[in-house]
């Protein structure tokens, strides 16, 4: 589940609160962590990309499982989210 963590830097505060029950509908359909979480939390591919300070195109790449995301992928929309880096691994 969600909690509060140190800030890393040069991240501002987490946009959003997502919404758990959105997320587990949305993954036992078949989606992504990353999707169903972006989903979850009501927000744009292009919204999270940029607080998350990735491209639009490597996103849609690691919401189709083309890409598999780095470490700092992960906690950059991690933190962007509100969530713990655990809760986007499949």
């Amino acid at each position: 589940m969600t909690y509060l963590r140190p800030q890393p830097q040069g991240f501002s505060e987490p946009a959003r609160r997502p919404d758990y029950w959105t997320q587990l509908a949305l993954v036992s359909a078949g989606a992504s962590p990353v999707t169903a979480w972006r989903h979850a939390a009501n927000m744009s591919q292009r919204e999270l990309a940029q607080e998350a300070g990735i491209e639009v195109e490597t996103l849609l790449q690691l919401e189709s499982r083309a890409l598999e995301a780095t470490p700092e992928q992960i906690r950059a929309i991690a933190w962007v989210l509100g969530l713990r880096e655990g809760d986007l691994r499949e």
